[in-house]
């Protein structure tokens, strides 16, 4: 955890992401100054997925995110929004 607290600080705060569709998780250093939806892509290139058109970022708290993709990590973190940076990606699921 040192290490992750010592990227923090020099401007490498870490993300979670978890693809909500496989469960599968990942954890990555972003920049304080990366906007959310460039954060957001390089998530989908770490999980190997491909973003689908319905495709809906949110906190792990539940709340959408939608509205905050041009923001920047640091802007979020001024505003509150998502502080822990524990993102969850909600993908429709197939159906028949």
């Amino acid at each position: 955890m040192n290490q992750d607290k010592a990227h923090e600080s020099h401007g490498h705060p870490s993300v979670e992401f978890v693809y909500l569709n496989t469960n599968a998780e990942i954890k990555f250093h972003a920049k304080w100054d990366d906007k959310l939806s460039l954060v957001w892509d390089k998530a989908y290139g770490e999980l190997k997925e491909a973003r689908r058109p319905n495709d809906q970022l949110e906190c792990q708290t539940g709340e959408s995110l939608m509205a905050n993709l041009d923001l920047t990590l640091q802007e979020l973190r001024e505003r509150n929004i998502c502080k822990a940076r524990k993102f969850q990606i909600r993908s429709e699921t197939g159906g028949a």
